[in-house]
Parts: structure tokens; sequence; C-alpha cells
């Protein structure tokens, strides 16, 4: 959702917008937005604002889908390890597991220091807005966007 074009569009209409970005696909927000301190503002969610290149992020924290998240990645190292075992060459192109995959000659193995980054991301998801509300209100209405409704499912990105 949250590409040039698409951002443009509601822009070039006056509209104003609130979207979740994508932490690892866009370098500013892994390299430079992640980096950043926040502030809690409710018991389950701490929040910061970045200022970036003329856009305006927000970076939320949910302790709780990060204990998920470290859970999550434990379940599926065991499973690559499993994997590994029987038909590495297959999990090459698998797009869960090669973010924790080295590829040498001897064969594929897990990376330490892959799995060791990816732990900068529990519990972590970013939005994006041009709206004059405060970034608490952003994140508030980000997340009641992500709640179960009736014939709506609750967003997986947020863990509400």
């Amino acid at each position: 959702m949250v590409g040039k074009e698409n951002i443009a569009l509601p822009e070039q209409a006056g509209l104003e917008y609130i979207l979740g970005v994508k932490l690892r696909s866009l370098k500013e927000v892994r390299e430079e937005v992640l980096t950043r301190g926040g502030r809690k503002i409710k018991d389950n969610l701490s929040i910061k604002e970045v200022k970036l290149n003329q856009k305006r992020y927000i970076i939320c924290f949910n302790p709780s889908e990060a204990e998920k998240d470290a859970l999550d990645r434990e379940m599926l190292l065991e499973r690559l390890k499993q994997r590994l075992k029987e038909n590495p060459k297959g999990l090459i192109k698998n797009r869960g597991y090669k973010r924790y995959l080295t590829v040498e000659r001897g064969g594929i193995r897990i990376n330490p220091k892959k799995v060791e980054a990816e732990k900068k991301y529990d519990g972590k998801y970013v939005i994006t807005s041009n709206t004059e509300l405060k970034a608490e209100e952003i994140a508030l209405a980000y997340r009641e966007l992500c709640l179960p409704a009736a014939g709506r499912p609750a967003c997986r990105q947020t863990g509400w």
C-alpha cells in the first residue's frame, strides 16, 4: 500500500491518510526511523514520531506482541532446523525462512547474525500519515482500524 504512487494519489486529491508501512521493505524506515527512542502512551503501546525526508512516521511498539513475535520466531527456527536436515535446497526461495539463512559452499545454514537482526522488529509497526493529528491520535486511530468488527478480521500487524 505504501508506495510512492499510492501515497501520491490521496495527496494530490487533498485527502488525508493513515497507512501502515512495511518495516523491512523501506530502507529509510529500517535504517533511520527504527533507531530512535519513543514514549509510552498506554500499557501495551509505546510510540515515537520521526520526520524524515518530509515524511512523518509513527513507530509503535507493543510489548505483548514483541513476546509473541519472539516465540513465533523460535518455533519457525525449530521447523527450519528440521527442514534443513530434510531438503535444504527447497528453502532458499521460501520468504519466511530465507531471511535467516546463509548459502555457503558447504550448504545452507542458519545465520545467527540474521536471527539476531530480526529481533529489532519484534512488536513494532510503523505508520505514515499526512494528517495534523497528534502522533498518539494517529497510533490509536490506526489501532481502531485493526480491531475486529462485524465481518472484518483483526489486523495481524498490531496484534490487537
